[in-house]
């Protein structure tokens, strides 16, 4: 998994605190680890700057229920 190409329609994530428990206060993840929505990216690839890894809840961008956008999606590349 850690290889799958990710983006996730979020420029925002939710802090949580030492229990892993949501705080309510929103972060940017522009240039954090976090940040899998300014370009498309491998789960793997910064996943050692976050403890324990990647289990925190992201502010979704413009969802309307009349035109649901690409929440966001994976996909594995294939080395031929």
């Amino acid at each position: 998994m850690l290889g799958q190409v990710a983006y996730i329609n979020a420029k925002q994530y939710t802090e949580v605190d030492a229990g892993l428990i949501p705080t309510g206060i929103l972060m940017p993840v522009a240039g954090s680890p976090f940040d899998f929505f300014s370009e498309p990216k491998p789960f793997g690839q910064d996943i050692a700057e976050v403890t324990p890894g990647y289990d925190h809840n992201y502010a979704l961008e413009g969802i309307i229920p009349e035109s649901v956008p690409s929440i966001a999606y994976a996909f594995h590349v294939l080395k031929l």
